[in-house]
């Protein structure tokens, strides 16, 4: 199942907490999951938007994890504990959960970040500090990406499959 979330589009959050979505993102969640989207808390007070087909891929990978593990509760109480299921409306639109507009501290501005898989929903400044931060370390960031790639290759993983399972199972 191929996604292809990609760039940055910038928009605002209406009176009534929709986000009208970018034409070529919503066709990606019609394509793949009928316009059923899953949103979480994600990290760095960023929301997770994923298509409900591959959320359903994660949360398979998440129930064979260690159930009385702490790091594994403390993760499932924070990305599982907070989802909210929509859809896209006729016009392409989601309505946004308030305990979620307040994890993330949305307040107009809004930042939908691509990455393959999913999307991230940012606040228009926080994702201005975090490319802030990120961009003084990218030296650190490169070395390892550079760490990562070796290891698949002496796996003989492919590099660039683009698909949920490859990518969960790395």
């Amino acid at each position: 199942m191929l996604t292809k979330f990609r760039g940055e589009k910038y928009h605002r959050i209406d009176s009534n907490f929709r986000i009208s979505m970018p034409r070529e993102f919503a066709d990606i969640f019609r394509e793949t999951s009928q316009g059923k989207i899953v949103i979480s808390r994600g990290f760095e007070h960023c929301l997770w938007l994923y298509p409900a087909t591959i959320y359903e891929i994660i949360i398979q990978r998440l129930s064979i994890l260690p159930q009385f593990k702490k790091d594994v509760m403390e993760l499932r109480s924070l990305y599982v504990g907070s989802i909210t299921e929509t859809e896209l409306d006729k016009q392409g639109r989601i309505v946004l959960p308030k305990h979620l507009i307040q994890y993330a501290g949305i307040e107009q501005e809004i930042v939908l970040v691509g990455e393959s898989f999913r999307l991230q929903l940012w606040s228009a400044s926080n994702w201005q500090h975090f490319l802030e931060r990120i961009n003084t370390n990218t030296d650190v960031i490169a070395e390892k990406m550079s760490a990562l790639f070796e290891q698949q290759s002496v796996s003989n993983q492919p590099l660039f499959e683009d698909t949920a399972d490859n990518l969960l199972n790395a």
